[in-house]
């Protein structure tokens, strides 16, 4: 039996033979040689570089939400520091007897005893917020005897309490407290509801506090 031999320069010949027919082909037929190995390879950077786009974009729109969230927090922040630094409160009374009768005719509360804030107007006995908060109002209202008064606490038009006084042979108080939340410039003062007359007692007050 005789063992086959090839030579280097036999196997060359073959290969040359076998591949050179493929590449003249592929060469006519308007085939870059080259290009076309290299294909699958540009395939595969180009497939990256689109990942690493997407997640470069998905990591941008993280980053703007929580930027905003961040614009957010410091926005509540300010508003609760400036509130907390802001300090809020009046108490103002009547110092004469005061006779009413017009409907819904505003109680002005002149002797002012404080006014921290400078938010109550006592011209007009209207107190108008200068900070976002949740404040507490306090109305004593008192008649003289065989008269009674009625008497609404309102906040921008809106009843958000009332107080009733009155008896048939002597003077008479009643009281009224409510909390609601304001923002700057909004408004609260007490009319009248019904009856006619406010004793001339210091009793008879409007009082108000952020809390």
């Amino acid at each position: 039996m005789i063992t086959p031999y090839w030579k280097l320069e036999d196997l060359w010949n073959m290969l040359s033979s076998v591949l050179l027919p493929i590449l003249v082909l592929l060469s006519l037929n308007g085939v870059h040689v080259a290009g076309f190995l290299e294909t699958p390879q540009s395939n595969v950077v180009a497939g990256d570089i689109t990942y690493l786009q997407n997640q470069l974009n998905d990591e941008k729109a993280k980053r703007m939400l929580l930027e905003n969230e961040i614009k957010m927090l410091k926005q509540e922040f300010s508003e609760m520091k400036a509130s907390r630094a802001t300090p809020v409160g009046f108490k103002a009374r009547l110092s004469e007897t005061l006779t009413v009768s017009q409907p819904n005719e505003k109680i002005v509360y002149k002797d002012v005893l404080a006014n921290i804030g400078e938010c109550y107007n006592k011209t007009n006995g209207v107190f108008q917020a200068k900070v976002n908060g949740t404040y507490l109002f306090s109305v004593v209202a008192c008649s003289a005897s065989s008269h009674f008064i009625a008497l609404n606490i309102v906040r921008n038009g809106n009843v958000i309490g009332n107080v009733l006084a009155g008896d048939n042979a002597l003077s008479d108080c009643g009281t009224e407290v409510t909390v609601t939340s304001m923002t700057v410039g909004d408004r609260v003062w007490v009319e009248r509801q019904r009856g006619d007359v406010l004793y001339a007692l210091y009793w008879n007050s409007f009082s108000g506090v952020m809390v």
